[in-house]
């Protein structure tokens, strides 16, 4: 008689990857112009658009990405005021070159993000989030008047800072307000040498 070899016994187990969520896009903008102040109002899907000065004082352009469609006017002139209304829904909005007097973003709830890059405000920059992971990057800016964040509740991130030194600028004329941020930084003014108030 063959005898078997023993049997060994094997232990199996299901383990938990990181999550990979990227949002997908499909949401609709609106742009708008009355006065001087120019609205961008989103919906409750996923927003992903991007606001860039042309090089004309007051005149932009919005590009929606990552299949986000811009209804209304794309192209405004006139322009010293800017306000995100991007609604419910995980929302993503870059503005790159703007010279105005304020910016107002107001992202709602879900996970958002608010940076700019080469920002100048004669005035102040206001950005309201609802709940969610926020993130709010401003890369190389001089704003003359007030700085608010307001996030809501979840982990979020705020970021106030120069690309480098000597390449870079970082300003601010009046206060800066953050509430609800796990991480907040302002950077130093490196015009001055003094941290950016």
């Amino acid at each position: 008689m063959t005898q078997r070899p023993p049997r060994r016994s094997v232990s199996l187990a299901v383990e938990r990857l990181e999550d990979r969520y990227t949002p997908q896009g499909g949401g609709t903008v609106t742009g708008s112009l009355a006065g001087h102040v120019y609205t961008v109002t989103g919906d409750v899907h996923y927003n992903d658009v991007t606001l860039a000065g042309t090089g004309t004082p007051g005149a932009f352009t919005l590009t929606g990405n990552n299949a986000t469609t811009v209804t209304g006017l794309a192209n405004p002139t006139g322009v010293t005021k800017v306000v995100f209304d991007m609604q419910g829904g995980h929302d993503n909005v870059t503005v790159n070159g703007a010279r105005l007097k304020r910016l107002v973003f107001l992202g709602g709830e879900g996970n958002n993000i608010f940076q700019a890059t080469n920002l100048v405000l004669s005035e102040n920059l206001r950005i309201i989030n609802g709940a969610g992971l926020d993130n709010t990057n401003v890369r190389n800016f001089r704003i003359n008047g007030n700085v608010t964040i307001n996030n809501g509740d979840g982990g979020s991130y705020t970021y106030l800072y120069a690309l480098s030194a000597g390449f870079g600028f970082c300003r601010v004329g009046g206060n800066v307000v953050v509430a609800h941020s796990a991480t907040a930084s302002v950077c130093r003014d490196f015009e001055t040498g003094a941290a950016a108030r």
